[in-house]
């Protein structure tokens, strides 16, 4: 059994973590060359002998769509906070917002965007504004159209599109910022 944080989320004093685990994880490093001719290391625990480094390139690349989808999730539903403190309140809000999540993506889904022949791109629903709208008329605050979202909120999709990575430091947020 590993130490827990104590009661008040700080590290037990007087801890040791180099002892024997029951449990044993094997992983590997696999590193492959991409396009660009820089070098990706992926960390895994997948078998040597059932999987290439192909392989698991091809399954590292499938999963950026589950990234962008929670990406989606944490900031337009707006998971990066929650309001309540105790955990059993904390997983409603969430629940609450899957149920939000899948409200809107049955909205956007639904809509059927005139595609024209001269374009050059196809257009989709833009759907973290179909989000804002659902949210506004759930609030009651707008009468929800359709056709709104159809003509206004649309953007291009554009396959293949790399964006290159924007690596920054975060700086901490100290204490008397967060309390105003």
């Amino acid at each position: 059994m590993l130490p827990g944080p104590s009661k008040f989320g700080k590290p037990k004093k007087n801890v040791t973590w180099f002892h024997p685990s029951p449990y044993v994880m094997k992983l590997r490093i696999v590193r492959f060359l991409l396009d660009t001719g820089e070098y990706e290391a992926i960390v895994t625990s997948l078998n040597r002998s059932k999987s290439s480094p192909a392989k698991i390139k091809e399954l590292y690349h499938l999963r950026w769509g589950i990234k962008t989808s929670f990406r989606t999730l944490k900031y337009a539903i707006g998971m990066t906070s929650f309001h309540a403190k105790k955990e059993e309140s904390i997983k409603q809000e969430i629940f609450a917002r899957l149920m939000m999540f899948n409200f809107c993506s049955r909205i956007a889904n639904s809509i059927i965007v005139e595609q024209k022949d001269d374009n050059t791109y196809s257009y989709k629903v833009n759907f973290t504004q179909a989000i804002h709208i659902c949210f506004a008329y759930l609030k009651k605050q707008l009468k929800i159209d359709i056709r709104d979202l159809r003509k206004r909120y649309i953007e291009p999709v554009r396959p293949g599109r790399e964006d290159e990575r924007k690596i920054k430091p975060k700086s901490a947020v100290f204490f008397i910022y967060r309390v105003a």
